[in-house]
Order: C-alpha cells, then structure tokens, then sequence
C-alpha cells in the first residue's frame, strides 16, 4: 500500500515538474518567437535584401527622410514668405517729355534734335580731342559713339532705319562729335534717339517754318497738314482728316437727298 502511494507521489511530483518546464518552454516561445517563425523571417529578410540590397534599403530610408524634412522647411518658408511678402506692382511707363527746340531730346552727355527729314547728334567731348581718337560706328539700325580705350558714350539700336550712304560725323573744333543722319521714313519724328531711351511728346513737335520751303514736294505737304490740325487742335476745330470725312458725307447726302428723311440726325455743314 505505501509502495502505490510513494508511486502515485511521484508520478504526481514529474506531471508537475513536467507542466513547470513546459510553461517555461511556452514563455521562451513566446519571447524569442518559435523556430519556425524565426526561419520564416530570416527567410523573407533573405528575400527582401537579395531584391534590393542591404544599402539601397538604408538609402531609400535616408532619402524618405530628407525629402520629409525639405518638404517641412519648403511649407514654412512659403507660409512666411506669403504673409510677409508682397507681390510687386506694375512698372508705369514713363511720361514722355517736351521736345526741345530742336525737336529732340537734351542728355546728360549728348543731345539729339530732328526734323522730318534727318537727326542730328552733338556729343561733347574733352578739349583737345582729336579725330583718330574717335570712335564712331553708323550703321543701318544702330549707332555707336565714343573714345578709344573708354567706355562709349552712346550705343544702341536706333529708334528707327537710316540711309546709311547718306550719314556722316565730323569733330567741331576738337570738343563737338556731329553725327547727321538721313531717315529712312521721312514722314514720321522719332520719338527717341535709341531703342528703350526716353521719349518725346511727338505731338508737341514744330517743323521750323523758315526750312519749310526747302522740303520736297509729298513732305512739304505732310509737314503743312501737321501744322494745320495741330492749330485746329489748339482752337478746338476739326482737323483735315475730319474735315475731309465730313465733305465726302455732304456729297453723298447732296446726291441722295432723300436719305435726309431715313437719317434726320445728319447734318450737313
């Protein structure tokens, strides 16, 4: 009898031990992950890196990361710029400015005057200067004027074309560069010496009436149709154009004098 008890004793003592270790067993599992969770991860790892490389991984995170960051910094300074900044106003285009008594422009180093016909440029120079030390260049749309071994003192694109077999320049005694240049256009002022350069008010222009004499018969009748409806302006009268329109409308109503009735609110001067 006591050798079944001692036997059953034992048998209850290894369950025990038994259940003890496998709880021990379980709680390793569970830390550390079973044998086959660890092949399988080590297996899908093997995968990834073979695909894509151990460093292109690192790389692909390194580069996610700066890209967040500049993404970050990019929103902040937008933010703060747009509540600071203000975008700028439209440049107004410069007034134009009254001729002077050459029709031109007076410069800080050169002035320019024009009649319908040429232009003419002065550019002092020092005292002194000679003609070999001149740097002159005319061309057909540009000009270029100056010093040798200095910086020149007029260069650009023309406002308008020249007659280039018809320009010349000359040193007035040593200190005056005179530039004469014949207009392509002799029907038109130029509303400025060079491209981009300040312009004059081309309405406020007068043709000398002493030369009117001397202009070719079509200029000579332009220049005179200028100063007639720039007068007619002054006086607050119709200019030639108007007049004109206002002629043809008087012959055509004296031919059809009946349209008078279909038109009541035309007159005839």
């Amino acid at each position: 009898m006591a050798r079944i008890q001692s036997s059953d004793n034992e048998s209850n003592s290894e369950g025990r031990t038994k259940k003890r270790h496998d709880r021990v067993d379980k709680r390793k599992r569970d830390e550390h992950g079973s044998p086959s969770k660890k092949k399988a991860k080590k297996k899908s790892a093997y995968k990834y890196k073979k695909a894509f490389g151990t460093e292109s991984v690192i790389t692909i995170s390194f580069i996610n990361l700066i890209l967040s960051i500049s993404a970050v910094a990019i929103l902040s300074d937008y933010e703060e710029v747009g509540q600071t900044q203000k975008l700028p106003s439209p440049k107004s285009s410069p007034e134009k400015q009254d001729p002077n008594e050459g029709n031109g422009l007076d410069m800080d180093n050169h002035s320019w005057t024009q009649t319908l016909q040429d232009l003419t440029v002065s550019i002092p120079v020092p005292p002194g200067t000679k003609s070999r030390e001149i740097v002159c260049e005319i061309k057909k749309k540009s000009l270029k004027v100056g010093l040798k071994g200095e910086a020149p003192i007029i260069e650009g694109e023309l406002f308008e074309t020249i007659k280039l077999d018809d320009c010349f320049w000359n040193l007035e005694d040593q200190k005056l560069i005179s530039v004469l240049m014949t207009k392509f256009d002799r029907q038109n002022w130029w509303k400025s010496l060079l491209k981009g350069g300040p312009e004059i008010d081309i309405e406020k222009a007068e043709p000398e009436a002493s030369r009117l004499s001397e202009l070719e018969g079509e200029t000579r009748s332009v220049v005179e149709k200028m100063m007639f409806d720039q007068r007619q302006k002054e006086m607050g009268l119709p200019t030639s154009h108007e007049i004109e329109k206002q002629h043809l409308l008087n012959k055509f109503m004296a031919q059809n004098p009946n349209m008078m009735n279909d038109f009541p609110s035309m007159k005839m001067m």
